[in-house]
């Protein structure tokens, strides 16, 4: 199997947790007898080298007979999916919520990752429109394939009768945000969503609460959650996975936990997500075939219990995860 990340770059940390997780799945799965009696063994990419180019190292790892990758984090995972497409016979796991990831392919891919459309969904389900008035809503997205993907995803959702919507765009890792929430002020911003990595959020937030902003906030998962200090009349709603809750039980959540344990690594729903990615990866391997497609249709339709919970998957093989929206204090 082959994993392309980006290990040095912007979310590097993320990406680590993820191979983490890659790591101590291949391992379990070679534990256990391998796939069908064969050891498994990861080449690994950083995508994030300043020497990196996507075809040419994703021929090299071809040339030398690969057919299993597991790719993401970056926007290359989006620029490079034309290229992708045309490997018909390799297979695909997107560790990435770039919501048109697996549906760009061609039956061979797959998504053990949280999607933004599901997350576009909850999070555009929270407002409020019993009273009959015009919401003022504003939508805040990261400058990059990712955050405008899920950003058009959530104006789908957000677009309806009765609303006055805008919507803009930050760069990661934004510390000012004196503009941005100037702009939310003048526009009667009602319900202000956000959706990036998470990094960005308490200077968000605290540009929206030194502007006297009474609001709601909405925002996504992201890889990140530092400390956010709500100021007066500010409301705040986040994405987070029953992983990150606590509220996942089963067999195979408890060996990844006891895993990670023995590594001295806090087990996170990033690293969960590199886990599962292995152990399903080969169990597709084993019971449908080395064929890409094959494997693919395998997850189709199904229920999966793993790392990060229960994973459903519909029939392109895309996933839904185990979200909720929490209020946040």
């Amino acid at each position: 199997m082959a994993v392309i990340l980006p290990l040095s770059g912007k979310n590097a940390e993320a990406a680590a947790d993820v191979l983490s997780g890659l790591k101590i799945g291949v391992e379990t799965v070679n534990n256990s007898g391998g796939i069908n009696g064969k050891q498994v063994e990861l080449s690994i990419l950083d995508s994030s080298n300043p020497e990196f180019a996507f075809v040419e190292a994703f021929n090299s790892l071809y040339d030398r007979g690969i057919r299993h990758f597991h790719i993401g984090f970056t926007q290359e995972t989006a620029l490079k999916f034309d290229f992708m497409k045309e490997k018909e016979d390799c297979f695909f796991n997107f560790l990435c919520a770039y919501p048109p990831a697996v549906v760009s392919m061609k039956g061979n891919a797959v998504r053990i990752f949280l999607n933004g459309a599901q997350e576009a969904d909850l999070m555009a389900s929270k407002v409020d429109r019993s009273d009959g008035r015009v919401k003022h809503l504003i939508a805040m997205s990261v400058d990059d394939f990712y955050g405008k993907s899920c950003g058009d995803y959530l104006a789908f959702n957000l677009k309806l009768e009765k609303t006055k919507y805008y919507s803009d765009v930050f760069g990661q890792n934004e510390k000012d945000f004196g503009v941005f929430s100037l702009q939310i002020s003048r526009l009667l911003g009602e319900y202000v969503f956000y959706t990036g990595y998470g990094k960005e959020l308490p200077a968000f937030i605290k540009s929206l609460g030194d502007s006297k902003q009474t609001c709601t906030v909405i925002a996504s998962c992201g890889f990140y959650l530092d400390n956010v200090i709500l100021p007066r009349g500010i409301n705040f709603y986040r994405i987070e996975t029953l992983f990150q809750q606590g509220k996942i039980s089963n067999p195979e959540h408890s060996r990844f936990v006891n895993a990670s344990k023995k590594y001295n690594l806090a087990p996170t729903w990033m690293s969960a997500c590199g886990y599962d990615s292995a152990i399903y990866t080969a169990r597709a391997a084993a019971e449908a075939g080395l064929n890409p497609k094959a494997m693919a249709s395998w997850f189709k339709n199904k229920k999966l219990d793993g790392a990060m919970g229960t994973m459903i998957f519909d029939s392109a093989a895309d996933s839904t995860s185990q979200i909720e929206l929490i209020q946040k204090f």
